[in-house]
């Protein structure tokens, strides 16, 4: 792979199309990440170690010229470096060592902006680990593709084990003034007054939530932040600890730029000893939300609603909803006004007791025909290795999904989606080389995925959305030029255009001036905020959903055996392609890889109303479990 690195002449672009859309980058060729917060209550003594990596997935059939630019947090100058990133190949980038080579501080955390001049996708990866080698947590964070004035975190909270940062990274010519305001959650709580912050141009800024938000009596807090400049925003949160004071969960996520009546999840997990939540906030308006769980055969568990105030959140225990059903269950929410949604999830028990892995999941608005996802790993290391792929439409939906490994070999999987229904796919069955590679998903239609797995020995749960991307983007992917050959090849066919939605998104502030940097105005999401297509509640229908690997440099493998009710799609993660196996993992992580997939359907519990919850710490009952 070729280099340069700060002060050497910037490589020229590849050859192929130049993607400019009216004077702003082509989305998904610029990638912001704001910075990592670092853990404040780290005990003395014990020295905590950060890795952060960036994964970088070229899906086109050249060779793509991409730069790193990071932004240290107290105000040095921006440092570069290059790289090529193979063809149809996934690269990973190590912040620490780019550093270390540029002369740059290694004790803070920095922004980075990843530039291309043709498609591509970028996750950061990030690890704590002690200096003795023990995994303290991990978590994966997708880059957004524009700053924005204003971000939403619906989740938050400060009690207990937790503690909660919010960083911000200004990428502009000038000083960025912030206000961050508090969402309460429960109208019986008193209002916090908000926070102003100056962000320098092309510098950092953080906010301890926890310090800021102390003297308020409910602990579980969203966030909305307001800018007048264009900026990024995250969230980081720990948790978990032991006599040391070293937490053993962590989550990094960019904020919700829009508000949304239509967000999607999947990959609920209620089984056990497991907690799964449903956090929402209603930035502006008050909002009356409904969410339906229903199973990966689209029978209804649950119906959800509730009423949330304007500027306040509100919180609901999704495991309780639906004791006894099997299996990850998926969440369909929709409401009469713009509100934003994220499902935080524990596994195993209480985030604040022993060592429980959690994720705050990122919900998904109105479903994509084209997405990345930058990370996956069927490694020893880390094991982030099904795809979770619903269908939100009215018909059976066909989906191609394609690996690239970080030595250019490429494989292919097909999967047909019912209405209605959730198919989970073992990215090992595709049979590339074990380790870390990324993927992407075409779609005749639109659909909602996720990948889920764990990280650093069960440090960590994955449960990170497949990153949508526009037609234009896809469109601009260039394709490879096929070879001849006397066998058809099973590679599938392009669309030329792919679906889209009707845009109804409401963004969070008037439309934005123009500015050096493009400025995120707006998400797709379907145009009505009515319910679905209900899931049927004695549906015994089993879907039509098949999943066949080819590879382009490894045998086909064999297509999976026909599914049953409640076992669709699910292939083992013992069971790969490739004639390998987990017995090598730990025992717990292959556990936990095992205990997401779907076991035998039991009598589904009928339909429920759940209204009020605006007043209920329901984090305040999580955390005395």
């Amino acid at each position: 792979m070729s280099r340069t690195s700060a002060h050497v002449e910037t490589l020229r672009p590849a050859a192929g199309r130049q993607l400019m859309a009216q004077g702003s980058p082509l989305p998904g060729t610029r990638w912001y990440f704001a910075a990592q917060a670092a853990d404040g209550d780290a005990a003395p003594g014990r020295r905590v170690v950060l890795r952060q990596l960036l994964y970088v997935l070229n899906p086109n059939a050249i060779p793509v010229p991409v730069t790193f630019t990071y932004y240290p947090a107290r105000g040095s100058a921006p440092l570069v470096t290059h790289a090529i990133v193979p063809a149809a190949s996934t690269h990973v980038e190590d912040i620490g060592a780019d550093l270390r080579s540029l002369g740059g501080p290694l004790d803070q955390g920095v922004a980075v902006i990843v530039n291309a001049p043709h498609v591509i996708s970028v996750a950061r990866v990030m690890q704590h680990t002690l200096t003795d080698g023990a995994v303290l947590n991990a978590d994966t964070t997708p880059g957004v593709m524009a700053p924005a004035r204003q971000w939403s975190f619906a989740e938050g909270y400060i009690g207990q084990t937790y503690r909660e940062y919010l960083t911000l990274f200004n990428p502009g010519p000038t000083v960025a003034r912030v206000t961050v305001r508090f969402a309460r959650q429960g109208t019986s709580a008193p209002p916090v007054a908000p926070v102003r912050l100056s962000v320098p141009a092309l510098g950092q800024a953080t906010l301890d939530v926890r310090g800021a938000y102390r003297q308020a009596s409910v602990k579980s807090v969203g966030l909305l932040v307001e800018s007048a400049d264009p900026v990024v925003a995250a969230r980081t949160l720990y948790w978990g600890g032991s006599l040391e004071r070293q937490h053993f969960g962590a989550d990094a996520k960019p904020g919700a730029p829009l508000a949304s009546a239509s967000w999607d999840f999947t990959g609920a997990s209620v089984n056990g000893q497991d907690q799964s939540f449903l956090t929402v906030f209603a930035p502006r308006g008050a909002a009356r939300v409904t969410a339906w769980l229903h199973t990966p055969d689209g029978r209804l568990l649950a119906t959800l609603r509730l009423r949330v105030a304007a500027g306040q959140r509100a919180t609901v225990r999704l495991s309780d909803q639906v004791r006894g059903a099997a299996g990850p269950v998926g969440v369909t929410l929709r409401a009469d006004a713009p509100v934003v949604a994220e499902m935080p999830q524990y596994n195993a028990g209480s985030p604040n007791v022993a060592r429980h892995a959690g994720d705050v999941i990122t919900g998904l608005t109105g479903g994509a025909s084209y997405a990345h996802l930058p990370y996956l790993n069927t490694g020893s290391h880390a094991v982030a290795a099904l795809i979770d792929v619903y269908n939100p439409g009215q018909g059976p939906l066909n989906v191609t999904v394609r690996g690239y490994s970080s030595t250019g070999r490429q494989a292919t999987a097909r999967l047909t989606v019912a209405a209605g229904h959730t198919v989970q796919y073992d990215v090992a069955r595709l049979g590339l080389p074990r380790g870390a590679f990324g993927a992407t998903l075409t779609a005749d239609g639109l659909f909602v995925a996720y990948a889920q797995g764990y990280a650093g020995g069960a440090a960590e749960f994955l449960s990170e959305p497949a990153i949508p991307l526009p037609a234009e983007a896809l469109q601009a992917v260039i394709p490879a030029i096929p070879a001849p050959s006397s066998t058809p090849t099973a590679t599938p066919a392009t669309p030329a255009t792919a679906p889209q939605p009707t845009n109804t998104a409401a963004p969070l502030a008037a439309t934005a001036t123009a500015s050096s940097s493009p400025v995120l105005t707006g998400t797709p999401i379907p145009a009505t905020t009515t319910a679905p297509a209900q899931p049927s509640a004695t549906s015994t229908a089993t879907p039509a959903n098949t999943a066949a690997a080819t590879s382009t440099t490894a045998p086909t493998s064999s297509a999976t055996p026909p599914p049953t009710a409640m076992n669709t799609a699910v292939v083992h993660a013992d069971e790969h392609a490739d004639g390998h196996s987990h017995a090598g993992l730990p025992d717990e992580r292959h556990q936990c890889v095992r205990r997401l997939r779907r076991r035998p359907a039991r009598q589904p519990r009928p339909a429920r109303a759940f209204q009020g919850l605006a007043a209920h710490d329901l984090h305040r009952e999580r955390l005395q479990l």
